[in-house]
């Protein structure tokens, strides 16, 4: 099925959806350096790409995504909102939707700043002491892949193989090279791979990344995820 975006549905779509799904997803990042060669909404593509094939799996609901959060990093591009803000965001249209219909929140964030994750859990924590009914749940897209974990726990945090992979896979034109060139480009034989002068602001080894693992990655996530958003709608309880 076709994926239930919320900035591209209508009342009438919206209506008919919430007789099928109580599931939304909103999808978070942040608009932050991710060494040179990535784009600053790295996180946010991970995860919104992750949620739109989530959607197509199981008929949730996917929310307009959020692109800015806390980063604190200072390579220019980064843009940042305080973490109080950030949580604030968050359970504002978190609350919107259940005035809506919608019992089952699901926080689908691909950026892992400290600060940022402190927001978030501040806000699951805010919402599920206001709405007893209201499920709300915060997967780590680092967390749903084994994986993804096994790399994150060597070591490959930001920039490395994991996100320069899945970018790779899904968005092969925002990979950049030294020489400008998108990565996955005609470039008749010559080496375009990362050059190390570029590691600032990386985390891990983007040499390693490739489409393979990218999509290796991505459907290890799309799976759980999905697994997550089945579960929630099979459970009982869902009206307030």
């Amino acid at each position: 099925m076709l994926p239930r975006l919320m900035a591209h549905m209508t009342v009438e779509d919206m209506e008919q959806a919430l007789q099928q799904t109580q599931t939304a997803i909103i999808p978070l990042g942040g608009t932050e350096q991710h060494g040179y060669h990535l784009p600053l909404s790295t996180d946010l593509l991970t995860s919104y790409e992750v949620a739109q094939a989530v959607s197509e799996r199981t008929g949730c609901l996917v929310a307009s995504p959020i692109y800015y959060s806390y980063s604190g990093g200072t390579l220019k591009g980064t843009t940042d909102i305080s973490p109080a803000l950030t949580t604030l965001l968050v359970v504002e249209i978190a609350e919107s939707l259940r005035r809506q219909g919608v019992r089952n929140i699901i926080i689908a964030s691909g950026h892992g700043g400290s600060e940022h994750l402190e927001a978030m859990r501040a806000a699951v924590l805010l919402l599920r002491r206001r709405h007893q009914h209201l499920r709300v749940e915060l997967p780590l897209l680092w967390e749903l892949s084994p994986r993804f974990k096994e790399l994150f726990a060597a070591g490959d945090h930001h920039a490395g193989a994991t996100e320069t992979s899945l970018i790779l896979y899904r968005r092969p034109d925002l990979v950049r090279t030294k020489a400008g060139e998108p990565a996955g480009a005609d470039t008749s034989g010559r080496d375009v791979r990362y050059d190390p002068e570029w590691s600032v602001g990386v985390s891990g080894d983007p040499f390693q990344a490739s489409v393979e693992l990218g999509r290796e990655l991505f459907e290890e996530c799309v799976a759980a995820l999905a697994d997550t958003v089945r579960a929630l709608e099979a459970s009982e309880g869902q009206t307030e």
